[in-house]
């Protein structure tokens, strides 16, 4: 079979049968099905053809000396360590707000009750993973977070199924950077679903590219299964989808062309098509609801707001508004079954069934609950439409650059620094869309920040609207311009327009942040794999060219004392103290040339190539050794107290401690039975207590809000907001002396919003604003103190008690 030549599993090319005959060539995928036009077979062709799949698939990898044994055993130390890092002191954090949301009816399920589908809380598998876990293995804070622990280091181990795309190298650099990634690291010990995503939209890509270049169907079902669990996992799956949509239909819009125009059969498009086909096909009806967008045309409520009575959100309101979304989406369904069976009835079929048999069984809870499906496929997406202006958290457009700036500047700097090679290596082309597109986000920015805080009324969006999307349509189409590897495209496409996108959605939380570093250390492990090509490490140790890893850290420190350098008061040269700070400021600055000299003397004697490389390499390793560090704060330092950006909002450990007390009264009282607890409402705070008191049964969730307030005589334990404490604790019951403080949820201080570009500019050249970002970066010094809200917590006289031990 030549390079180019596709078929089916058993070797079946016949045109009816659905298998695609073709060949990859400059001009992209060409049909050789004998009932279509062919392509003649020529030697100079068919070399063509075999470069072209070639470089469809990747690079030219990068292999190392030593055998796939070694790597393997490689890949599995990898995986132990990362295993071993996620499961050490996994209990001991707090329970934040959302983990107990998913424990507690996580909870309800293991034990037999029933939990129907809410998009609020997202998809139902996280729900059935932890019950799962619960119970094989109990409940706890430990158990809460194991399947996550489980989900992020399988993880670690997807590159081993791209070693053929990456190299090899570039695949164990990547699964290196997925080990140690902090956003990945924390989100792995955390009961949400989105290292669980992580792992499914890489898998996803596994086998849509192992499919693009085998043509085995096999991997075009298991793509079929992973975008079911996606599906029912969590709703940043349609953004994933849209993307790879996208850039199939971008490598395929010829033949989409040829298949409009009657030249080509559906039958005869090349994989990339088939993937597009299986996209469609398969997730249509789940944007149905994106028709409430234009909701107000049709004087119909499809997608309903939060606050409407009886009615859900994102749900139609009105029997007229139920029957117009039925609608739209049986009409939809059928026409991505139209467009499959016209492709390839028989294999999209399989497919079809494989997806809505996962779907269908995650969704229902295993089928105790049938209208899981119905609320899946329409108010997934339209709550979350209706949810886009409400903005929860409020997080500024630049809010993922700031997080990555602090925890995966890894991944993304290297992303930026092999976009920028390929944009050089292409030429104008390339380097003129980068131009537009930062020109464009300049004067976008400007607009909405700049204008907006010197005039009340903000710019007009007509105004506004043509600069946003021009950066945004630029940027997404640099990657597709850049001269190299139809794979290396594809993974810039993925991590550049998954930043986009993430960053223009109304919701923007650093757990988003696991699935967002994901496409960019795919892109930085390919990219550093090809790195280590332009390196003869030979002659570099010969030559003693290891030195650069030396000399570049050592200036990057005297360059950092150089920045933050400053003179003592009444600075005066006579003065032995202020001489030797003179002296010192020479030395930076006569240590700062030499080192640059030196690299300059190298790069001359062995060319600027070696050096440059062997210096970027260098900065990787410090890049990685930073983020490695920040990944261990965050976990193991922090954790669940907000001086990270990745805690955010947080459970105090206060409250942890304080439910293990109750629950140690609880054993010691002699008559469990009338152990009973007060739990005040008030912002929010039956949560997480619902999740630490889910076997009790005597627990009141009450609003002790306003005047009149009381507490029934029966409790054991009353928790009261702080805001409501003095209205209450003088008509609580006899028996309750003095309360305890306690802070029960605590936040990172968001003093990063509403800045404006000229903000950003007067902090890179200003040492006295610079001065504390670098303290945040290095020392997780905060500028100002942490939010939190707290309560009191009483005992009654009689409750049993012993110190923890």
């Amino acid at each position: 079979m030549e390079a180019g030549d596709i078929r089916s599993d058993e070797g079946d090319a016949r045109p009816g049968g659905g298998a695609a005959r073709g060949q990859w060539s400059d001009g992209g995928w060409k049909s050789t099905s004998p009932s279509r036009r062919t392509v003649p077979s020529s030697p100079r062709l068919i070399s063509r053809t075999r470069r072209a799949v070639v470089e469809t698939v990747g690079d030219a990898a990068i292999t190392l000396s030593f055998s796939p044994r070694v790597q393997y055993a490689i890949y599995a130390l990898l995986f132990l360590i990362g295993l071993g890092m996620r499961l050490v002191r996994l209990g001991d954090m707090a329970v934040h707000h959302d983990e107990s949301l998913h424990g507690y009816f996580g909870y309800q399920i293991a034990i037999g009750n029933e939990y129907a589908h809410s998009p609020l809380t997202h998809g139902m598998l996280l729900f059935e993973l932890i019950a799962g876990t619960f119970f094989l293995f109990g409940d706890s804070e430990y158990t809460l977070r194991l399947s996550m622990v489980l989900f992020g280091s399988a993880l670690i181990l997807v590159p081993v199924l791209m070693r053929k795309q990456l190299g090899d190298v570039g695949a164990l650099l990547t699964s290196v950077m997925l080990t140690f990634s902090p956003a990945l690291f924390y989100f792995s010990r955390f009961a949400r679903n989105d290292i669980i995503m992580a792992f499914f939209i890489a898998l996803l890509v596994v086998a849509m590219w192992r499919y693009v270049e085998t043509q085995r169907y096999r991997w075009f079902y298991i793509s079929a299964a992973v975008l079911a669990l996606g599906m029912a996992t969590k709703e940043t799956t349609y953004i994933f989808v849209v993307i790879f949509a996208a850039y199939f239909a971008w490598m395929t819009r010829y033949e989409i062309r040829d298949v409009i125009l009657g030249n080509m059969r559906l039958n005869e498009i090349s994989p990339m098509g088939h993937l597009l086909v299986l996209l469609i096909g398969l997730t249509a009806p789940f944007y149905a609801a994106g028709i409430a967008l234009f909701q107000d045309l049709f004087g119909l409520t499809l997608a309903a707001v939060e606050g409407i009575p009886n009615v859900a959100t994102g749900a139609p309101d009105g029997s007229t508004a139920t029957i117009v979304a039925a609608t739209i989406t049986l009409i939809i369904l059928a026409f991505g079954i139209v467009i499959g069976a016209w492709w390839n009835w028989r294999r999209f079929w399989v497919a079809l069934a494989i997806f809505w048999a996962i779907y269908v069984v995650v969704m229902t809870n295993f089928g105790s609950h049938y209208p899981g499906v119905i609320t899946g496929v329409w108010q997934s997406l339209g709550y979350w439409l209706a949810q886009h202006d409400v903005r929860r958290g409020e997080q500024p457009w630049y809010y993922y650059f700031l997080l990555g700036s602090v925890y995966e500047f890894l991944p993304m700097l290297s992303a930026m620094g092999i976009a920028a090679y390929y944009a050089i290596k292409t030429g104008w082309r390339s380097i003129g869309l980068v131009a537009i597109s930062i020109i464009s986000f300049a004067i976008s920015t400007t607009l909405i920040y700049t204008q907006y805080h010197h005039n009340p009324e903000p710019p007009s969006e007509l105004l506004v609207i043509p600069f946003v999307v021009l950066a945004f349509v630029t940027t997404i189409f640099i990657p597709l311009t850049l001269n190299t590897s139809r794979f290396m495209q594809f993974l810039l496409f993925w991590a550049f327009a998954s930043f986009l996108a993430f960053s223009a959605a109304g919701e923007k939380m650093p757990w988003l942040l696991a699935q967002l570093t994901v496409p960019f250390i795919f892109v930085a492990g390919h990219g550093l794999g090809t790195l280590f090509r332009f390196v003869d490490w030979g002659v570099v140790w010969r030559h003693r060219g290891w030195a650069a890893f030396a000399l570049v850290p050592l200036f990057l420190i005297a360059l950092y004392r150089l920045v933050f350098f400053e003179f003592y008061d009444n600075f005066d040269i006579s003065n032995s103290r202020d001489l030797a700070q003179f002296l010192e400021l020479w030395a930076l600055i006569a240590f700062c040339g030499i080192c640059i000299l030196l690299l300059v003397q190298s790069a001359m004697a062995r060319g600027f190539r070696q050096v440059l490389a062997v210096s970027a390499v260098a900065l990787v390793a410090i890049m990685f050794a930073f983020t490695s560090r920040a990944g261990m704060i965050a976990v193991f330092t922090h954790g669940d107290i907000p001086k990270d950006m990745l805690v955010y909002t947080q459970t105090t450990q206060d409250l942890h401690q304080t439910a293990k007390e109750i629950d140690l009264a609880r054993e010691l009282a002699w008559n469990k039975s009338d152990f009973s607890l007060a739990i005040d409402t008030r912002d929010g705070f039956a949560w997480p207590w619902s999740w630490y008191l889910r076997d009790y049964e005597g627990v009141g969730y009450v609003s002790l809000e306003g005047q009149g307030a009381s507490v029934n005589d029966n409790r054991t334990v009353v928790v009261i907001n702080a805001r409501n404490h003095d209205n209450v604790k003088d008509g609580l019951p006899e028996g309750f002396e003095e309360g305890r403080h306690m802070i029960h949820r605590w936040w990172f201080p968001e003093v990063y919003k509403n800045k404006t570009p000229g903000d950003v500019w007067n902090g890179l050249i200003n040492r006295d604003l610079l001065r504390p970002i670098a303290d945040f970066w290095f020392h997780r010094k905060l500028p100002t103190d942490i939010g939190y809200i707290d309560a009191y917590v009483y005992f009654r006289n009689d409750t049993p008690q012993a110190p923890l031990r």
